[in-house]
């Protein structure tokens, strides 16, 4: 190219310059808007969820109402050496109602009194045959001189009595006097006592030897049902288990909606005739756990479970965890701390156990604004809980004090084993001051809205509520 042409060529792209000045200024400015827009639009998407903690289980030990241990006590007298939640007993219908018209409440009220004091709640069982009565009579005396027809039994040897037989008498079930006069005493205690708050659960008994449905004097199954009937129809508020030794009489129990209640775990021929057994073949019963609670006690204590040839220890371990048990009955004497350390783990599983392992938020928020929050919850226990406890959220200001409440409508009740997503949004009030606050969570006793539910994690807690994250209010 001679001097001429390189000269031309220069001022072609000079003037070309000059002219698509405008055009790099607008596209420049264009791309420093976008990259504006992207920025603030990016911004907005991640304050969605800017905020992410992960919680995880820790090993605490602490009562949770509904689950866990139960003793077998009247009256508190021996500190519960698990952390039990409820105390069981038995009462002869004849100590109840010692006359057709006069009932005797004493004894059941200050027995519920008493574990309320200590922060149990109390379950029990009407029996009308009690092989370790020390009279002749458990049903009561008038019941048969009104003309109730009745089995005159012997024990094989009794304890109470020093070793002696004892003549006893077992009422005839299916007798029209027996169904008419404890039908009328089953409706009066559910009269009385339904819907307690005090009262964990109340078995089904009335039937058979210590009201566990097993009886050498059978009745039909239509006097039967007319038993279970008895209790479903005055007991609408209070869980209600069935004892499993007549499989016919339980079957149509949790039709009606009962629970299930089971001794003798821990023997291999009392485990083998259970669920998925020739006794309960793709029977309801399998699934009864999904919606009402399961009850088991132990074959015998921890010495014999271990001694026997037709027990197991770790098998009764392994089955009450794996038919989702509720409520375990210590009577299991002594044990090596071993044991201790494991059962204390089977009383922790047992039931629900609820624990909050992610939680996401926006850092900040307006006045008058929404907030966002997910959360991913696991109920690791083996069972749902059967009472339903709201569930809400708090802002908590730097003073512990709660600004904010939000009751969420989730009921937990249907939270079987696994995990469980929660979205929630919170409208901000614009009254609230600008500041950073606590997000606050609890489930709460739906009468008094107080904290009722411990969480095994590690979150700061403080009066019930659990700190798990936090946001700015501007």
């Amino acid at each position: 190219m001679n001097e001429k042409s390189f000269h031309l060529t220069s001022r072609r792209i000079i003037n070309g310059w000059h002219r698509m000045q405008p055009f790099f200024f607008c596209f420049g400015l264009y791309l420093i808007c976008s990259v504006i827009i992207f920025q603030k639009s990016f911004s907005q998407k991640a304050g969605a969820t800017d905020i992410h903690r992960l919680y995880h289980e820790v090993d605490t030990v602490f009562e949770s109402p509904h689950k866990g241990w139960m003793i077998w006590q009247l009256f508190p007298h021996d500190r519960p050496r698990f952390q039990s939640t409820v105390a069981n007993w038995r009462f002869d219908w004849n100590d109840l109602q010692p006359e057709p018209t006069s009932y005797n409440w004493k004894m059941l009220d200050s027995a519920i009194d008493a574990w309320k004091i200590k922060g149990m709640k109390f379950s029990f069982r009407v029996i009308t045959t009690n092989p370790h009565a020390r009279g002749y009579y458990s049903s009561p005396k008038w019941l048969f001189d009104a003309g109730c027809r009745g089995f005159e039994y012997a024990g094989s040897g009794d304890a109470v009595q020093g070793g002696d037989k004892v003549k006893r008498i077992e009422p005839d079930y299916s007798d029209a006097i027996f169904l008419s006069a404890h039908g009328k005493f089953i409706a009066e205690l559910g009269r009385r006592y339904d819907g307690n708050p005090d009262i964990a659960f109340v078995d089904i008994g009335s039937y058979g030897l210590w009201g566990e449905w097993h009886t050498t004097h059978p009745v039909d199954l239509t006097a039967r049902k007319k038993i279970v009937d008895m209790y479903v129809n005055a007991f609408t508020k209070t869980p209600l288990v069935m004892m499993t030794a007549d499989s016919a009489a339980l079957m149509y129990a949790v039709s009606r909606g009962t629970g299930i209640r089971r001794d003798g775990v821990g023997s291999v021929w009392d485990v083998q005739s259970w669920s998925h057994s020739v006794m309960f073949p793709d029977s309801p019963v399998n699934e009864v756990w999904r919606k009402a609670p399961v009850v088991f006690e132990w074959y015998a204590n921890y010495d014999y479970l271990r001694k026997c040839d037709h027990c197991s220890f770790d098998a009764g371990f392994q089955f009450m965890l794996d038919n989702h048990v509720t409520y375990i009955n210590d009577n299991l004497g002594n044990m090596p701390d071993s044991v201790f350390s494991r059962l204390r783990m089977l009383g922790e599983r047992s039931g629900y156990r609820f624990v909050l392992k992610e939680i996401s938020n926006s850092s900040a928020v307006g006045s008058g604004g929404t907030l966002d929050v997910q959360m991913i919850w696991e109920n690791i226990g083996v069972a749902p809980i059967y009472k339903n406890y709201p569930i809400e959220l708090y802002l908590v200001d730097s003073l512990q004090n709660v600004v904010f409440t939000k009751r969420l409508d989730r009921d937990l009740r249907t939270w079987l084993p696994g995990a469980h997503s929660l979205d929630v949004t919170m409208n901000v009030p614009r009254t609230l001051k600008t500041g950073k606050y606590a997000i606050g969570i609890a489930m709460v006793d739906a009468s008094s809205r107080k904290p009722a539910i411990r969480f095994p994690m590690n979150a700061a807690e403080t009066n019930g509520i659990y700190h798990v994250s936090e946001v700015i209010v501007h």
